[in-house]
């Protein structure tokens, strides 16, 4: 089994270390998730049902990623996408105002 600490034993036997690159990738993934996790939590500590605030958090996550994938890799959506958005943006207002 590998252990965090195999893995950082095998990288160095390999010369494998930290680039700026890496770290910043790290940073770019890290940042929004560990936030992520934050205003989960403090929602949930607020009041918020957990039937709201999940469904929410991954819809608007898969609706954040299509709109990068947009404009970072210049992806070209068919129809059949925009309903999706659509459908799901409908989604996370009627379950908001559902619960409200």
């Amino acid at each position: 089994m590998n252990s965090p600490a195999n893995c950082f034993f095998n990288a160095s036997l390999q010369k494998r270390f930290l680039t700026l690159r890496s770290v910043i990738a790290g940073l770019v993934l890290g940042v929004p998730n560990y936030f992520s996790i934050y205003f989960i939590i403090k929602a949930l500590k607020n009041g918020m049902e957990s039937s709201v605030v999940y469904p929410i958090n991954h819809v608007g996550t898969v609706l954040f990623t299509s709109f990068l994938g947009v404009l970072i890799f210049k992806e070209k959506l068919i129809p059949k996408n925009y309903i999706g958005i659509v459908v799901a943006i409908v989604a996370i207002v009627m379950i908001a105002f559902a619960k409200a």
